[in-house]
């Protein structure tokens, strides 16, 4: 409980231990149906439609790691203790978990119709970056829905970034922005609608050689900030974190072994828009913008 998943902050996770292997994304998704005026007469009335929306599918991914005790292990390490194991289980897919929600925003490539530049022309640094959000405030709601065309809903907005521009943030969303340099019209801003801020600069092993492999778990660049509508992004979720036990090897000294996994799904399609790498959908659709700050 104490490691930093945020796929709940971000995305949308429904788990079901029956899920398939592929995933069609209609069967996971909303039902709908119209309220139709009827006589009353024994006429039937319109129904509910199970499978109308996205024929996308979600592919299933098993991640797995796993722990083995050793002879000199026994031996020679008496700091060891399996709490220890655990946590770095724990840690491992705390890391895989936000490499598939966060690691996804930071990795992608987004077109101009999702991309807000630092507005320059204000007073002061409040000022700039105050306009700055407004106007990717703007231009995320203006985006649409790749299946309805039209602009997307947005019952809340939230804010992906690094720790050290937070107060950066956090001094202007809130409106009254500080009047040193400003006009009295110009600090008496109007709040910004921000549900809350997000703060993820890099996952837990990042940069930790493990075996032979440097790990890396890149997360937001000081100076970018994202702006998105939480639970857009779909996370389809077959088995949480389970550990499986078993004796270990008699001929390699090994008294026991145990591996953890998780297999999940993603599905970023709706999420990303037109920033969707090979989409085809032209301009404008999304439920991401990806920010620059004014300096």
């Amino acid at each position: 409980m104490e490691s930093p998943d945020l796929t709940s902050l971000i995305a949308d996770e429904q788990t079901n231990f029956e899920f398939g292997e592929i995933v069609t994304v209609r069967d996971v998704s909303k039902y709908r149906g119209l309220m139709g005026t009827i006589a009353g007469t024994g006429d039937s009335v319109p129904l509910i439609e199970q499978n109308t929306g996205n024929t996308d599918t979600i592919t299933m991914a098993a991640k797995a790691v796993g722990w083995k005790d050793s002879f000199k292990n026994m031996l020679y390490n008496k700091f060891f203790t399996m709490d220890k194991v655990v946590q770095a289980a724990v840690d491992a897919d705390v890391d895989a978990r936000n490499a598939a929600t966060v690691g996804l925003i930071v990795g992608s490539t987004f077109v101009a119709s999702q991309t807000q530049a630092a507005v320059t022309t204000a007073t002061n640094l409040d000022e700039k970056t105050y306009e700055t959000i407004l106007a990717a405030i703007k231009l995320l709601r203006g985006l649409k829905d790749i299946q309805t065309k039209q602009k997307i809903a947005v019952p809340s907005i939230k804010i992906l970034c690094n720790s050290a521009d937070s107060w950066q943030i956090q001094n202007v969303i809130m409106g009254q922005l500080n009047g040193n340099g400003s006009t009295a019209r110009s600090a008496n801003r109007p709040a910004l609608p921000i549900a809350e801020l997000i703060e993820y600069d890099y996952g837990i092993n990042d940069g930790f050689t493990i075996g032979k492999e440097v790990a890396s778990f890149p997360g937001v660049t000081a100076g970018t900030i994202y702006l998105f509508v939480p639970n857009s992004l779909m996370v389809a979720t077959k088995r949480p974190l389970t550990m499986e036990t078993g004796r270990g090897s008699v001929l390699e000294l090994s008294t026991e072994e145990r591996a953890w996994y998780r297999v999940q799904g993603v599905y970023s399609k709706a999420f990303l828009g037109s920033s969707y790498p090979g989409t085809a959908i032209g301009a404008g659709y999304g439920n991401i913008v990806k920010v620059t700050l004014p300096t």
